[in-house]
């Protein structure tokens, strides 16, 4: 086996000393967003309906393009930061979230049931019988599907996701866990 090299054979140390892989989202990136926000909406269109056209972007389409290109031939990850979530309601979030996206490629279903976003939190009791659950049929115990766990506090199994960029948006934290395993490593791989 060799080593990784080029851009994308970093290690931890190398994204501290060097955050070109993260970029902010700057005041006039924002304008934009609004302003495509704003155009989709005005127009009537669902988050799941939207297209490039329309929610048009101005200058921050070089930026998506400098993301598309770090993700593509460079280190495989970005970081996009500040992106105000608390002044958008959920609608306007999605709208803005799946907006981008599809700046920066194709969407795909993440499961059978044709999700293409979704929120991942905590609904309480009774997930598995609500997302599914599973049966021993030994002891008769029920166990919560992994789709299922996605709606609880339980732990998730170590999993990929079925294409080749995958978006994670914070838009709130939660009072306590909801740590990803993943984010936690990449974390621990930074601070080394």
């Amino acid at each position: 086996m060799r080593p990784l090299e080029g851009r994308a054979g970093w290690r931890g140390a190398d994204l501290v000393r060097d955050e070109s892989w993260i970029m902010p989202w700057s005041a006039a990136d924002l304008a934009d967003l609004d302003a495509a926000l704003d155009h989709a909406r005005t127009r009537g269109i669902a988050w799941r309906d939207v297209t490039p056209a329309t929610f048009p972007l101005g200058p921050t389409k070089a930026k998506l393009e400098r993301v598309a290109e770090g993700l593509e031939d460079g280190r495989g990850a970005v970081k996009l930061t500040g992106l105000p979530v608390a002044r958008y309601d959920e609608d306007a979030l999605r709208l803005v979230w799946m907006g981008l996206a599809l700046h920066l490629g194709v969407a795909r279903f993440q499961d059978c049931r044709g999700q293409l976003m979704r929120d991942i939190r905590d609904e309480g009791a009774g997930v598995g019988a609500r997302h599914g659950q599973i049966t021993d049929p030994k002891d008769g115990q029920a166990f919560i599907s992994s789709s299922a766990r996605t709606y609880s506090n339980g732990a998730l199994r170590w999993h990929t996701d079925r294409t080749d960029v995958v978006g994670l948006l914070t838009a709130s934290q939660a009072r306590s866990g909801g740590i990803s395993k993943r984010a936690w490593v990449f974390a621990k791989l930074i601070s080394n």
